[in-house]
């Protein structure tokens, strides 16, 4: 099998609402990958993992989806170093699993951590880092913190103009989080 199709597939499948079939195909993919000599790469294991978390909280089943972003992200540490890419996708993945609830925040934390390596490795700003900034600003929202959270979207929105035009579709949810806080 091609591992790019399998991703393909899968993220096709989460995008129709077919979660459970869509952890039942990332599932043999990973199992066939890595029960065979096939050498598979750290970007599309990550990948994988990421899928899969995302169609195990798509399901309902959130501690699921977190433990496996959990494991993926020790697994990258360790792989690839404590900053990583893929760590930095990662914490933002299982940023979007964590309850983002009082005292811990975790879930803003883990934003925050996949920001900051993003910009660390990356430097220059792009689509991700913009989309990356919007998301924690939907975060903050969470937590009640209106000031910084339309500070966030609208940096968000800033960063995607040179990028992709005035109005672009990608600045939707930055614009529905403005809409929200006003």
């Amino acid at each position: 099998g091609n591992p790019g199709a399998h991703a393909q597939y899968a993220r096709t499948l989460i995008f129709a609402d077919h979660f459970e079939e869509a952890e039942a195909v990332l599932r043999e993919a990973l199992q066939l990958f890595t029960s065979t000599e096939s050498q598979l790469d750290w970007e599309t294991h990550f990948q994988w993992l990421r899928l899969l978390g995302r169609a195990s909280a798509g399901r309902g089943n959130r501690q699921a989806a977190e433990a496996v972003l959990r494991d993926a992200l020790h697994q990258a540490k360790q792989a690839l170093g404590e900053q990583n890419a893929e760590a930095s996708f990662l914490f933002t993945a299982l940023g979007n699993v964590v309850p983002n609830v009082a005292p811990t925040f975790e879930g803003e934390s883990l934003h925050k951590e996949g920001l900051a390596i993003y910009i660390k490795l990356r430097g220059e700003i792009g689509r991700e880092q913009a989309i990356k900034t919007g998301m924690l600003g939907t975060v903050v929202r969470e937590r009640g913190d209106l000031g910084e959270a339309e500070r966030l979207a609208h940096a968000a929105i800033e960063m995607h103009r040179p990028l992709r035009g005035e109005n672009h579709p990608d600045e939707m949810p930055m614009r529905v989080l403005l809409a929200l806080i006003h």
